[in-house]
Order: structure tokens, then sequence, then C-alpha cells
């Protein structure tokens, strides 16, 4: 089947916009087969975020006492700083780590050259990128298997912005 193009013209800002319609007539593509998985298109949704909702999310995550950030993320929520915060948080234990190490061998050992870690980086992404997507994964199938209707995405969304105090904490110790 091969899919048709439709012309839109909007008078006021003298824009044409071309939109290519599949010919079965579906406007949107399934996601729930597995061509959907391996779409960056499928995941869009969950990056659509502005600067103020992501840093009014960090801001509550800091506070979470005050119970505002699960009214917050009901509506939209997002991946992005599941991605980002946890990305951050890999590469900052890793330099501290490092840097941890070149100053305990400054203080000690003058003798020899000190060098770069690359490991670290490695072990941070592992621990911190399992530690992120089997955690919150764990909780929604128990939350399943007790009869609750929770979302995984949501989770996803609840955990990464709660990693955001890591970053501050790692920075500051």
């Amino acid at each position: 089947m091969i899919p048709t193009m439709k012309q839109i013209l909007l008078p006021k800002q003298q824009i044409t916009l071309y939109l290519i319609i599949p010919a079965d007539g579906d406007e949107q593509q399934s996601t729930n087969n597995w061509k959907g998985v391996f779409s960056i298109s499928s995941y869009t949704q969950y990056f659509n975020v502005d600067t103020d909702v992501v840093l009014n999310r960090l801001i509550s995550s800091l506070y979470p006492i005050s119970g505002d950030f699960f009214s917050k993320i009901d509506a939209n929520p997002d991946l992005y700083g599941l991605v980002w915060i946890s990305t951050t948080l890999v590469f900052a234990i890793a330099s501290l780590g490092n840097c941890a190490t070149y100053l305990m061998h400054r203080r000690s050992d003058h003798s020899t050259s000190w060098t770069f870690d690359v490991s670290y980086l490695n072990v941070a992404a592992c621990s911190i990128y399992g530690y992120v997507l089997i955690v919150p994964l764990a909780y929604y199938f128990l939350l399943q298997y007790l009869g609750s209707n929770a979302s995984l995405i949501r989770f996803w969304c609840l955990w990464g912005y709660s990693l955001f105090i890591f970053i501050l904490s790692s920075v500051f110790l």
C-alpha cells in the first residue's frame, strides 16, 4: 500500500503543509506492535516537556513532603528526567570518583604518575542505569500482581526526578 500525500493550505500564515497519510486510512501508526517499539516517533510524547516544566518538577522532587509532585506528573509523565538526570549522575559519579583517586594519589605517592580510570564510567553506568530501570520495573510488576492499576511511565518519571538529590549530594560531598 502506497501512502498518499495531502496538501493543507493555511491562509493567514501562507504556509503549505504536506501530510503523509497511509493508504489504509489510519492517521497514526500503532505502537502496540514491535515496529512501534523500535520507532523514535513512538517515544516523542514522553520527551515533550518545556524547561519550565522540568525545573518545576526538579524543585518539587526536592520537597517530597508537599505532595504536589504527583499532581504535576499526572497529566504528562515524561522520561526526560529519567534519561538526563541518570546520565548526569553517571558522569558526576565517574568524574568525582576519578577526582578522589587523584587527590588520594597526590597525597600519598609522588613517585608514580596518576592515570584516569575509565572503568569508573562503566561501573557507574551499569549501576545507575540498572537501578533506574530495574527497581521501578519491579515495583510496577509487584503492584500489578497485587491488583493495582499502576503506570510504568509514571514510575519511571517519579524515579528519574527523585535521583536529582543524588546529583546535588555528589557535588557537595
